[in-house]
């Protein structure tokens, strides 16, 4: 699938101070922009290796490497890639700014002897207040898709939050019955958590009830074989997210692919 057109603000991080929640000061690792890296740097390699376009996934996304970070908590001595997180906070009453919370850490080594979680989020940091692509959706219209993790979000590529999990906070269900009121909801989290998508479908109903937002919301299946949206090939992506698309039997919704 194709990232939307539309100019995004993209938001550039290095190693400097960012404030975050209360009086605390978030500060992001040693990293370079995904960008900057030759296509055949081992991050760029990663990226193909999972099925991705590493060229797309750079251009498209705020994404930065990091071959190890010594400065900021938690420490990591291995190479990963790093997301910048945000929320999204009025400023005033026709206001809404994107306010960095904080980062995500995701390894590209094999850890043989499990030392570090495959994940790291820096310290300090509420991701239960984060949606992931939030500031870059929350000015458009069409579907969205809540999916559990950034590289589900980076397989659905337009039209996508995610949640950083598989469960979601008052505050995340609040962000989307605010900012993406009559958007049609797709939610799709692993093959094996769709008992949890389920119960995360209800929540964003019972928000949308109190608002008087009758706008549906459903939960889209991950193919059998597949353990998530981020494991499938592009086109079992697209599929998966054709078929949820379905179930609002409005045929206008499947412009988003073209």
């Amino acid at each position: 699938m194709n990232r939307s057109t539309k100019t995004h603000r993209k938001v550039k991080f290095s190693s400097a101070n960012c404030r975050g929640a209360g009086l605390q000061q978030i500060m992001m690792p040693p990293a370079v922009p995904l960008r900057a890296l030759p296509p055949t740097h081992p991050a760029m390699n990663y990226l193909r290796e999972r099925g991705y376009n590493p060229s797309s996934i750079a251009d498209s996304w705020d994404i930065y490497y990091s071959h190890g970070n010594s400065v900021v908590q938690p420490f990591f001595p291995d190479a990963r890639l790093v997301v910048p997180l945000h929320s999204v906070e009025l400023v005033s009453p026709c206001k809404k700014d994107a306010r960095f919370k904080g980062w995500q850490a995701r390894s590209i080594e094999e850890d043989t002897k499990g030392r570090l979680p495959k994940y790291l989020f820096c310290r300090g940091m509420q991701r239960n207040l984060c949606l992931y692509n939030m500031q870059m959706e929350m000015n458009g219209d069409g579907p969205l898709f809540l999916v559990k993790g950034v590289t589900d979000a980076w397989r659905l590529a337009t039209h996508v939050v995610a949640l950083l999990g598989w469960t979601i906070s008052p505050t995340q269900a609040y962000y989307i019955t605010r900012d993406f009121k009559r958007r049609p909801v797709v939610v799709f989290l692993d093959r094996d958590h769709e008992k949890a998508a389920q119960l995360v479908a209800r929540v964003i109903r019972f928000f949308r009830e109190q608002e008087h937002d009758p706008t549906p919301v459903v939960v889209g299946h991950v193919p059998e074989h597949r353990k998530d949206i981020a494991d499938c090939t592009p086109e079992e992506a697209l599929g998966a997210a054709c078929s949820a698309l379905a179930q609002f039997n409005d045929r206008r919704l499947m412009g988003i692919f073209r």
